[in-house]
C-alpha cells in the first residue's frame, strides 16, 4: 500500500511541476479545490478496485444505418462510434424529415452525424489507438498483414460485446463523455433545425430582405468552442445564401447595431460602418453571414482602416474585449464584428491586492483593463514556449495582419491509416490566413502601413462621443438595460489545452484522474470561487463560460450558478465611469497606445548620421538641454506612468511602455514596465531625481520617489521571487545602485537601513545563478560592480562594510563557478564584452582586491585579464585591431555592450583604480582610435549608440587631459542633440521613443542632456 501511495503521489506531482513535493501539492489542492491530496490517493485506490455496470449498446437496424453512413465517409472505427450515435439518430432523422426547410433530409442527417462523429473521434481516438497497440503487443490480433490485423481490431474486437464492455469498464470517463457528447450534439442539431423552421419567415424578412432563401443544404457545426451541452455557433447554408445560428440571446448584438447606427448619423457617408442583420429570441438567434471580400483599390483600403479606427472607438467606449482575429471580418470597406458577446466587460475584484486597491499597481492594471489594448483588436500576441524550448509569439489581434503563422500548439495527425501500425504523431501546423485582414489584389494589407487612418478614425469617433456624451450615455443605458454579456475570466486556450491533454488514456480511465488534471485551472487566477464549476464543466467537455447582467455585480456560470458581489462595479457602473472619464488627455493616452502597437522599426530613422567632429564647432546651450530633459520628464510622468496611493499611504508610480523581450519579436504592445535599471522604473527614477536637482522642481523629485516606492515595498517585504536576475541592469543589484544615489543625495538613513537589511538577498540570488556569471547586465559580475560601488561611495560605514562582505561572497561564487583546479573553465566564458562578458567583470574584481586586499581576487583578475588578451584581443603586425565579442563566431563591434567602447571602459576603470601594466596604455590608445573611427554615427542610445560612446570618449579625454578630443565630443553631442535628441520625444519613427529606460530609451536621452550640463552627475554606464 505504501509503495502504491508513493507511486501515485509521484504521478500526481508529474502533473504539477510547479510544486516540489507532495505536501505542497496537497495544500494547493485543499486550498484551491477543497479536496486533499490524501483524498485523491484514496480515490485512486478505490476507483481502481471498482468496475461499473455496463449497458450493452443497441445493435438494431438503426445501428447498421449509422455505421453505413460513417463507413461511407471513411470514418475510422465506424462501428464502434455508431454505437454512441444510435440512441438519438432516429429523433434527428425524424426532425430533418419533418422540417420543411431541408432540401434533402437524409443527406443533412448523414452530414450532421458525420460531424458529430468527428467530435467523438477527438475524445476517443488516442485511447483506441493505444488499445490497438496493446492488442498487437499481446498477440490478440489475427491476420497475416498489418491491414488484416487492423481490420480484425476494427471489425471484430471493437464490435465484440465482452471486449467493448471491458474497454468501457476501464475507460469510464471516455464512455461517459462519448455518450453525453453524442446525445447533446444531436439534441442541439434537432433544436437548431426546429428553431430555424419555426422562425423562417422572420429570418427571410429581416436577414434576407424578403428574398427566397431556398432550402437548407448543409449545416457546419464547427463555429467555435462548445460551452453548454455541446452547443456552438453554426453556419446554415441554404440554396440562396448562408445564415449563422447562435445558441444564446443576441439582444446585445441587436442593441449594438442600434448604437452603431446612431454613431453613423454623425459620420460622413463614406465612413459609416455597415450594420449587421439580426433576429433574436430569448436563448438563441440568427445573424447574417458576413462574407470576407477584398477592397477594390488603395482608396478603399484607407476607408477600411479609417472605419476600423471608428469601430475601435465605439468598442472602447463599450468596454469590449476578446475581439481577436476570428471575431472580425473584413468585408470590403467594412470591418464587421461577428461576435458581440463580450461588451461591457468587467474583471472580478483582485483579492490579492485589495489593500492596495488605490495604489499605482492596481491603477495601472485598471488602465490597461479599460484601454484600447483590452479590446483585442490591436496587434497583440500570446507567447508560448515551443517544443524546441524557444518562445513563439502568436499574433491574435482582430486588426493585426493575419498572414499564415505557425501554431504554438502541436496537434495530432494519424499516420499509417488502415494498418496495425497506425499512430498519432504530434506535429506543428500552420494557422492559415484569417478573414480579418483587408485584401487588395490577392495580397493581405499590413495595417501598420495604414495606422494613421486607424488613429484618425478613432480620434474622430472619440470626439463625437465626447461632444454627445450625455446623449450617448442615455442611449446605452436604455438599449442594454436588460442584456447579459459574456465575461472572459481566463483565456479560452487554457481550458482547451487541458481538454486536449485529457484525451490521453490516463485521464480517460476515471473521474479522479481527469479531475486532478483539470484542477490545474486553480493555478490560473481568479480561482477560488470558480474552480468547482470549471472542473465540472471540463469533465463534461465544455469550455467554462461566464456571464454578467448589465446592471448587477454578480457573475453567472454557463450552468446557472450565481456568484454574488464578484465585481466591485457592475458593467453599467463601469460604462458610466468610462464615458464620464472621456477627455482629451485620455484620447492622447489611447492614441499613443494605438500608434505604438503599429510601430515599424525603421533602421534608417534610428541611424544618427553624424561623425566625430574633427574641428569643434559649438556647444549645446544648457537651457535648451534642460528644456528637453524637462519635456521628457513631463512626458514620462503624464503619459508613460500611472500613480496611486499604496496601503502605507505613500504615493507610488508604475511605468508603462514597450519591453525589449517583446519588441525582439516585433511585439510593440505597451505593458507595465519592470523595476529594472536598464529599461524600467529604477533607471527612469534616477533620471527624474537628477532632473529635480537640476531644475529645482519638486514634481520631478516626487515622481522619482514614487517610482522607487514599489521597489522599496518589495525590499521591505523581502519578496524578490518575481525577479530571478541578480545583475546591475536587469537584476536586483540595480535597485541598490539607484537607492544609494537617492540616499546620498537626500541623506536618507531609511534607505540606507533598507539596503543593509536586504544585501543578503544579492548573495542568495547569485548563489542560484547557473549561467550568467560574467554578465554585468543580469549576472554576478554586475552585482559585484554595485556592491564594490557601495563600499566606495556610501557615507554609511556599516553599509560599506556589509557591501564589502557581500562582494567577498560574490567573488567566492565567481571563483567556484569559473575555476577548476585553479584554472579557468573555458566553457563558462562565452563572451568577452563589458555588458555580457569578462571585460565587465575584470575592473570590479580588481576594485574588490583594492578594497579588501584579497589575493584570491587578484589571482582571478590576473587570469581573466590574461585570458581576455590571449583569446579575444586581435592584433596584426603588432597593431591592435579590436576585440572579438565571442571566442567562436565572434566579431569586432563598436558598441559598449560587446565591442571596443566596453574594452576601453574596462581599461579606464582599472586606471582609475590605480592599475596599469605594459600593455594597458597601448590598449587604451588603440581603443580610442578605433572608437573615433567606428563608434559614432550609430543610434541615439547609451547601450550601443552615440550617447554611450561619446560619454566614454569624453571620459578618456578628461582623464588624459585631451582637451581637443573633449571639445570634439562636446561639439558632436551638440549636433546629435540638435538633430535627434531634442526631437526624440515626439518622434513617430525613432525606436528609442518607444522605450522609457535609461539605456535604450527616453530616460537615457534626458539623463545624457543633464550630464552635458553637469559633469558631477554619475556615469550610469560604469555604475559610478
Amino acid at each position: 500500500m505504501e509503495q502504491q501511495n508513493t507511486q501515485i503521489a509521484r504521478y500526481m506531482l508529474s502533473l504539477y511541476p510547479e510544486f516540489e513535493d507532495y505536501e505542497t501539492l496537497s495544500r494547493y489542492l485543499e486550498e484551491k479545490c477543497r479536496i486533499t491530496g490524501d483524498h485523491f490517493l484514496s480515490e485512486f485506490r478505490s476507483e481502481s478496485e471498482y468496475t461499473p455496470e455496463y449497458t450493452e449498446e443497441s445493435r438494431c437496424d438503426v445501428f447498421s444505418e449509422v455505421k453505413e453512413i460513417l463507413t461511407s465517409k471513411n470514418a475510422m472505427f465506424a462501428g464502434y462510434f455508431a454505437g454512441f450515435l444510435v440512441k438519438k439518430y432516429k429523433a434527428l432523422s425524424d426532425a430533418a424529415e419533418a422540417s420543411e426547410i431541408c432540401s434533402d433530409p437524409s443527406a443533412i442527417t448523414a452530414d450532421l452525424v458525420t460531424q458529430i462523429y468527428s467530435s467523438l473521434s477527438n475524445i476517443a481516438m488516442r485511447t483506441l489507438i493505444f488499445e490497438l497497440e496493446s492488442a498487437k503487443k499481446h498477440d490478440l490480433l489475427k491476420g497475416d498483414t498489418p491491414d488484416e490485423r487492423f481490420r480484425y481490431f476494427r471489425d471484430t474486437l471493437l464490435e465484440d460485446e465482452k471486449y467493448v464492455e471491458r474497454l468501457h469498464s476501464e475507460y469510464r470517463i471516455m464512455h461517459s463523455q462519448l455518450t453525453e457528447t453524442a446525445g447533446n450534439a444531436m439534441d442541439f442539431a434537432i433544436e437548431m433545425l426546429n428553431n430555424t423552421a419555426s422562425h423562417i419567415n422572420a429570418i427571410r424578412q429581416e436577414i434576407f430582405g424578403g428574398r427566397d432563401m431556398g432550402k437548407l443544404v448543409h449545416i457546419s457545426m464547427s463555429g467555435g468552442d462548445t460551452h453548454v451541452r455541446c452547443r456552438n455557433v453554426s453556419t446554415m447554408i441554404f440554396e440562396n445564401g448562408r445564415l449563422v445560428y447562435k445558441p444564446h440571446s443576441l439582444k446585445s448584438e441587436a442593441a449594438f447595431q442600434v448604437l452603431l447606427g446612431k454613431l453613423n448619423e454623425h459620420l460622413d457617408e463614406e465612413s459609416r460602418i455597415r450594420l449587421t442583420k439580426i433576429v433574436t429570441e430569448e436563448d438563441y438567434g440568427w445573424t447574417e453571414f458576413i462574407e470576407h471580400t477584398p477592397v477594390s483599390n488603395d482608396g478603399d483600403a484607407k476607408v477600411f482602416f479609417r472605419k476600423s479606427g471608428i469601430l475601435l472607438a465605439l468598442l472602447y467606449i463599450c468596454n469590449a474585449t476578446d475581439f481577436h482575429f476570428e471575431n472580425v471580418i473584413a468585408s470590403g470597406t467594412d470591418p464587421i464584428p461577428i461576435d458581440l458577446e463580450t461588451l461591457f466587460h468587467c474583471q472580478p475584484a483582485d483579492k490579492d491586492h485589495d489593500k492596495d486597491r488605490e495604489g499605482g499597481y492596481m491603477n495601472t492594471l485598471r488602465f490597461f483593463g479599460r484601454s484600447v489594448h483590452s479590446i483585442g483588436l490591436l496587434p497583440s500576441y500570446i507567447n508560448f514556449r515551443g517544443s524546441d524550448g524557444k518562445v513563439k509569439p502568436l499574433s491574435v489581434g482582430g486588426m493585426s495582419g493575419s498572414a499564415a503563422q505557425k501554431s504554438p500548439f502541436s496537434t495530432y495527425r494519424l499516420e499509417n491509416l488502415g494498418s496495425d501500425e497506425v499512430s498519432m504523431v504530434r506535429s506543428e501546423y500552420d494557422i492559415g490566413s484569417s478573414n480579418n485582414s483587408a485584401v487588395l489584389d490577392d495580397i493581405e494589407l499590413d495595417p501598420r502601413n495604414y495606422s494613421g487612418y486607424i488613429t484618425d478614425g478613432f480620434t474622430d469617433a472619440y470626439r463625437i462621443a465626447l461632444a454627445h456624451r450625455d446623449e450617448l450615455k442615455e442611449l446605452v443605458l436604455k438599449l442594454f438595460a436588460d442584456t447579459r454579456n459574456r465575461i472572459v475570466l481566463k483565456a479560452t486556450f487554457a481550458y482547451s489545452n487541458l481538454l486536449n491533454i485529457s484525451t490521453h488514456p490516463d485521464f480517460q480511465r476515471s473521474e479522479i484522474f481527469a479531475k486532478l488534471l483539470f484542477s490545474r485551472m486553480g493555478l490560473v487566477k481568479p480561482a477560488e470561487d470558480f474552480i468547482d464549476y470549471e472542473i465540472d464543466s471540463l469533465l463534461h467537455r465544455n469550455v467554462p463560460i461566464y456571464y454578467a447582467d448589465f446592471t448587477k455585480r454578480r457573475l453567472i456560470s454557463g450552468d446557472g450558478r450565481i456568484f454574488n458581489n464578484v465585481f466591485e462595479h457592475s458593467p453599467q457602473e463601469e460604462f458610466i465611469d468610462k464615458i464620464d472619464s472621456l477627455s482629451e488627455h485620455d484620447l492622447e493616452m489611447q492614441t499613443d497606445l494605438i500608434k505604438t502597437s503599429y510601430f515599424i522599426r525603421n533602421m534608417a530613422a534610428d541611424h544618427t548620421a553624424v561623425d566625430l567632429h574633427k574641428i569643434p564647432v559649438f556647444r549645446a546651450k544648457d537651457e535648451d538641454l534642460l528644456r528637453t530633459a524637462s519635456e521628457i520628464g513631463d512626458y514620462l510622468i503624464d503619459h508613460r506612468s500611472i500613480g496611486g496611493v499604496n496601503h502605507k499611504g505613500k504615493r507610488d508610480r508604475f511605468l508603462i511602455g514597450c519591453e525589449i523581450e517583446r519588441t525582439d519579436h516585433e511585439d510593440w504592445t505597451t505593458v507595465m514596465s519592470d523595476f529594472n535599471f536598464y529599461n524600467g522604473a529604477s533607471g527612469a527614477a534616477l533620471f527624474l531625481r537628477y532632473l529635480g536637482r537640476a531644475t529645482g522642481e519638486k514634481k520631478y523629485t516626487d515622481a522619482a520617489y514614487e517610482l522607487i516606492e514599489p521597489i522599496i515595498s518589495v525590499m521591505e517585504a523581502g519578496n524578490f521571487n518575481y525577479e530571478k536576475n541578480v545583475g546591475a541592469h536587469t537584476g536586483i543589484a540595480g535597485y541598490f545602485y539607484v537607492l544609494n544615489k537617492f540616499a546620498e543625495l537626500d541623506d536618507d538613513d531609511g534607505l540606507r537601513q533598507l539596503m543593509k537589511d536586504s544585501l543578503s538577498k544579492i548573495t542568495e540570488l547569485a548563489a542560484e545563478e547557473t549561467k550568467c556569471f560574467f554578465d554585468l547586465i543580469s549576472g554576478v559580475s554586475g552585482a559585484l560592480a554595485v556592491t564594490t560601488g557601495l563600499t566606495a561611495d556610501s557615507s554609511d560605514s556599516e553599509l560599506r562594510e556589509l557591501a564589502l562582505k557581500t562582494s567577498g561572497e560574490l567573488l567566492d561564487i565567481l571563483r567556484s563557478r569559473t575555476l577548476r583546479d585553479g584554472e579557468l573553465i573555458a566553457e563558462n566564458i562565452e563572451y568577452s564584452g563589458f555588458a555580457h562578458g569578462i571585460a565587465g567583470a575584470i575592473p570590479y574584481i580588481y576594485r574588490y582586491y583594492r578594497q579588501s586586499g584579497s589575493e584570491e581576487a587578484l589571482d582571478l583578475f590576473r587570469k581573466l585579464l590574461t585570458y581576455e588578451r590571449t583569446r579575444f584581443r586581435q592584433t596584426e603586425n603588432g597593431t591592435i585591431k579590436g576585440w572579438l565579442s565571442a571566442e567562436h563566431e565572434g566579431s569586432i563591434t563598436a558598441s559598449w555592450c560587446h565591442g571596443t567602447p566596453g574594452f576601453l571602459s574596462t581599461r579606464l576603470i582599472l586606471r582609475q583604480e590605480g592599475y596599469t601594466d605594459d600593455e594597458t596604455e597601448a590598449e587604451i590608445a588603440a581603443a580610442v582610435e578605433l572608437m573615433k573611427r567606428d563608434s559614432i554615427g550609430t543610434t541615439l542610445t547609451s547601450c550601443h549608440g552615440d550617447l554611450g560612446n561619446l560619454a566614454i570618449l569624453r571620459k578618456y579625454a578628461d582623464m588624459y587631459g585631451d582637451n581637443k578630443l573633449y571639445r570634439q565630443c562636446t561639439s558632436t553631442f551638440a549636433e546629435l542633440y540638435n538633430k535627434y535628441a531634442s526631437k526624440a520625444k515626439d518622434s513617430s519613427e525613432m525606436t528609442c521613443q518607444k522605450y522609457n529606460g535609461i539605456m535604450l530609451g527616453l530616460s537615457g536621452i534626458g539623463y545624457s542632456c543633464l550630464r552635458e550640463t553637469d559633469d558631477s552627475i554619475p556615469d550610469h554606464l560604469w555604475l559610478t
